[in-house]
Formats: C-alpha cells, sequence, structure tokens
C-alpha cells in the first residue's frame, strides 16, 4: 500500500540516531515522491505496481525531487510568507539530502 505510515518507521527510527544529521522530513517526503508510482499503477489496475521508482536507480528521481523542491521552498519561502512547519527552514542541504537519500534507498528495497 502506498504512503502507509509503516513507511515511515525507518526514517524515526534513523532521525532518532542523528537527529542533526538527517531529515525526517526529507525521508517522509521522498517515500511519498515514489510511492506516486504504485498508487498510480494500483488506480489504473496495470500490475505490478513497483516499478522503475522502487529500484535504486530509479529512486534518484524523487530524492532529487526532494531536493528541488526543499532549494525552491527554502527560497521563495519569504515571498509568499510560507509557514515554517516543523522547522523546515532550519534545515540544510545536507540535512535534507541524507534524509531523502535514506527515504530512497529505503523505499528502493522492492524490485518489481
Amino acid at each position: 500500500m502506498p504512503v502507509t505510515p509503516f513507511h515511515f518507521g525507518p526514517g524515526a527510527a534513523i532521525h532518532a540516531l542523528a537527529p542533526r544529521h538527517v531529515s525526517f522530513l526529507a525521508f517522509c517526503g521522498a517515500n511519498v515522491l515514489i510511492d506516486v508510482e504504485p498508487l498510480y499503477f494500483m488506480l489504473t489496475a496495470q500490475p505490478p505496481m513497483h516499478r522503475m521508482l522502487h529500484t535504486y536507480l530509479g529512486a534518484t528521481i524523487p530524492v532529487l525531487a526532494t531536493l528541488g523542491l526543499f532549494l525552491v521552498a527554502r527560497t521563495s519561502a519569504p515571498r509568499l510568507g510560507l509557514p515554517d512547519w516543523f522547522g523546515w527552514s532550519a534545515l540544510t542541504m545536507r540535512q535534507v539530502a541524507l534524509g531523502a537519500a535514506f527515504g530512497g534507498t529505503r523505499t528502493s528495497c522492492w524490485i518489481a
């Protein structure tokens, strides 16, 4: 099932071990972006559900998208008045990159 809370458990554990180094928000964001793929294939009844994004190579796309979305949000936040829920604006690029990379590799263990 895509985007289940169970997918976030490993991210919570990793963040608990290294909270200053790994972004839990980026971990979850990468997981959600990857799980758009099986959601699409579920809704259109096209098995198998886990395809390209659930490989290590394919997971780089949502990981890079997570980094890009973070950069866009951080640069446009002052102009748009985006709320700073969960303190996301204080995250460094390194924290986001590690969180997204862990999120992408955690999900990529499912090869169709």
